[in-house]
């Protein structure tokens, strides 16, 4: 994620089930757990613009 604008840190807590379901997610998509996270708001961004513009 490569940008000129400063990167913010933030602390998440997660089950260890979660937990162990981001390893593992991580683990076969050979990247880190904050790649898949990053992904998963990119799709949840990407799904709520759609629902946005389905009411208009």
């Amino acid at each position: 994620m490569a940008n000129d604008k400063e990167t913010i840190r933030l602390s998440l807590s997660v089950s260890p089930e979660l937990n162990e379901r981001l390893e593992q997610l991580a683990s076969s998509g050979h990247t880190t757990k904050t790649e898949i996270l990053r992904k998963a708001i990119a799709l949840y961004d990407v799904a709520a613009e759609a629902k946005t513009e389905k009411k208009d």
